[in-house]
C-alpha cells in the first residue's frame, strides 16, 4: 500500500494524489464517511482557532511584559527620589499608557515590594493584567481570561567618585560656590537637591573638577571659569549615601571631661578617647589627639591659632548636650592654625575623621553650620560627614590627603584647595551615583 502510494506521489505529486482523493471522497455515498467529516470540521475549526488566538496571545503577552519592565522603571524612580505611592503608582500607569495599553489593564504595584528577594529595598514591582483577546475561540463559548506579565526594577549603585556631596533633597544653592573663589579638586561633585539652582556658581569662582552632578539643576553667574573633565549632568537620581546607616557612638556614657578643655600658647597638651562635655578650644600651643573616639557633647570643638594633630586615627562625634540648655556640638576652624587629622584606617569609624550626629536640627545661620576654613596649613585626611547641617569650607589641604567632604549643604568660600589621593585607603567608600534597573 506504502509502494503503491509513493509511486502515486512520485507520479502525481502531492497536489495531484490530493485532488485525486478528494474527487474520490465527493463520489463517496457510505455514511460513515459524512459522519467522520461532520465530527471533524468543528476540532479542525478549533485547532485553526487556537493557533491563531495562540500567536495573538504571544504578542501580546510579550508587549504586555514590555510594558510592565517600563513601569517597574518609571515606578523606582520615583522611588529613588523618595515621592509617595501616589506619585509611584502615576508613574507606573504612565508608562503603561505609552505603551499603548488600554485602561482596561489592571497595574498593580508594590514600593517596595512586601516579599521575595527585594522586599523592603529601594524597589518597585509591578503585576499587569489584560483581558486576553477571543478572535475564533469566542465561537466556541470559552471563558475568557486575563494574561499577566510582572516586573521588578531596583536601584543600583554606579561609579563611586564623588568627593563633594551636599545631601539636601530640596535647598537651593545646595552645592554653593561663590565669590572670588579657587576650587581645585581632582574629584567630581554632587547634589541631591532637586530644586533648580540645586548647584550654584557666582561670582569670579574659579573651578576645575572631574565633573558635576545635580538632582536638580546647575546655575552659573557671573564671570565663573570651569574646568570639567566630563560634561555636567542635570536632573539625575539622588546620590548614594555610603553613611547613611552610620552607627552613633554611645552618648549616655559619663562625661570625661566636665569643663572646657582650653589650650593656649606655650600649652603642650595630649588628649584620650571620651565625652567631652564643654567643648575643645585651641588658640594657641600644641594639641595632640591619642588614637580613638571623641564624643562632643554639646560643645563646640574650636581651632584658631596654635598645632592640632593626632597620633593616629580619630573619630570625633559631635552630639548634643546631656541637660539643658540644649546645645549642638559643631566644628569651627578658623585663622590659620596647623592642623594635621587622619581618620581610622579600620574599624567601626574606618575613615570617618567627623562625624555630626544626623538628629542635628538643620537650624540656619552660625548655630546651624560648621566653619573648616582653616587655610592652607590644614589637612584633614578623612571623611567630614555632617548630614543635617551646613559645611562651610575654605582651606586647602596638603598633599597626599584624602578629604572627603558631605554635608546636608557645603558651601566653599576664599581659597578652597583639595587634592585627593586616597591611595593609602583602598577599602575608601565614596558617595556614588545611582540608577535603576530591572531586576535579574
Amino acid at each position: 500500500m506504502l509502494t503503491l502510494c509513493g509511486r502515486a506521489v512520485a507520479e502525481r505529486g502531492w497536489l495531484g494524489v490530493t485532488a485525486r482523493w478528494a474527487r474520490r471522497l465527493g463520489r463517496d455515498r457510505h455514511g460513515a464517511v459524512a459522519m467522520i467529516i461532520a465530527l471533524s470540521v468543528p476540532v479542525l475549526f478549533g485547532a485553526l482557532g487556537l493557533g491563531v488566538d495562540a500567536g495573538v496571545w504571544y504578542h501580546m503577552k510579550r508587549d504586555l511584559q514590555s510594558a510592565a519592565d517600563a513601569a517597574a522603571i518609571a515606578a523606582t524612580h520615583e522611588v529613588a527620589r523618595n515621592h509617595g505611592n501616589a506619585e509611584i503608582t502615576a508613574a507606573a500607569q504612565t508608562a503603561v499608557d505609552k505603551n499603548g495599553f488600554p485602561t482596561s489593564v489592571i497595574v498593580s504595584v508594590e514600593a517596595p515590594p512586601a516579599s521575595g528577594e527585594f522586599a523592603g529595598e529601594d524597589a518597585a514591582a509591578v503585576q499587569l493584567a489584560s483581558p486576553a483577546q477571543l478572535l475564533f475561540l469566542s465561537a466556541l463559548s470559552m471563558e475568557e481570561f486575563d494574561i499577566a506579565a510582572n516586573a521588578t526594577a531596583i536601584t543600583d549603585i554606579g561609579n563611586a567618585d564623588f568627593c563633594v556631596m551636599a545631601l539636601n533633597g530640596t535647598a537651593p544653592k545646595a552645592l554653593d560656590i561663590s565669590g572670588s573663589v579657587t576650587v581645585d579638586l581632582d574629584c567630581a561633585m554632587a547634589s541631591n537637591s532637586n530644586a533648580s539652582d540645586s548647584v550654584y556658581f557666582n561670582g569670579d569662582a574659579d573651578i576645575t573638577t572631574d565633573y558635576i552632578s545635580s538632582a536638580g539643576g546647575i546655575q552659573e553667574g557671573g564671570s565663573v571659569t570651569m574646568v570639567s573633565r566630563a560634561p555636567s549632568l542635570e536632573g539625575v537620581l539622588p546620590h548614594y549615601d555610603p553613611y547613611e546607616d552610620l552607627a552613633e557612638p554611645s552618648t549616655t556614657a559619663p562625661c570625661d571631661q566636665t569643663t572646657e578643655v582650653k589650650v593656649q600658647n606655650g600649652d603642650n597638651v595630649v588628649l584620650s578617647p571620651g565625652v567631652y562635655c564643654k567643648g575643645i578650644t585651641v588658640t594657641g600651643g600644641n594639641l595632640t589627639f591619642s588614637p580613638g573616639t571623641y564624643v562632643m557633647r554639646g560643645g563646640d570643638f574650636t581651632v584658631n591659632g596654635g598645632t592640632v594633630s593626632s597620633s593616629g586615627g580619630v573619630t570625633f562625634f559631635a552630639t548634643e548636650s546631656a541637660s539643658g540648655p540644649s546645645k549642638w556640638a559643631n566644628f569651627n576652624f578658623t585663622g590659620n592654625p596647623n592642623i594635621n587629622l587622619s581618620a581610622p584606617t579600620s574599624g567601626t569609624y574606618e575613615d570617618i575623621l567627623f562625624y555630626q550626629d544626623p538628629d542635628a536640627p538643620p537650624v540656619s545661620g552660625a548655630n546651624g553650620q560648621n566653619d573648616l576654613t582653616g587655610g592652607s596649613n590644614m589637612r584633614l585626611d578623612g571623611v567630614i560627614y555632617l548630614p543635617t547641617r551646613t559645611l562651610h569650607y575654605s582651606g586647602g589641604a596638603g598633599s597626599a590627603g584624602c578629604t572627603v567632604l558631605i554635608g546636608s549643604k557645603v558651601v566653599f568660600s576664599g581659597t578652597s584647595d583639595i587634592r585627593v589621593d586616597c591611595s593609602s585607603r583602598p577599602d575608601m567608600e565614596f558617595p556614588a551615583s545611582r540608577f535603576v534597573r530591572l531586576a535579574a
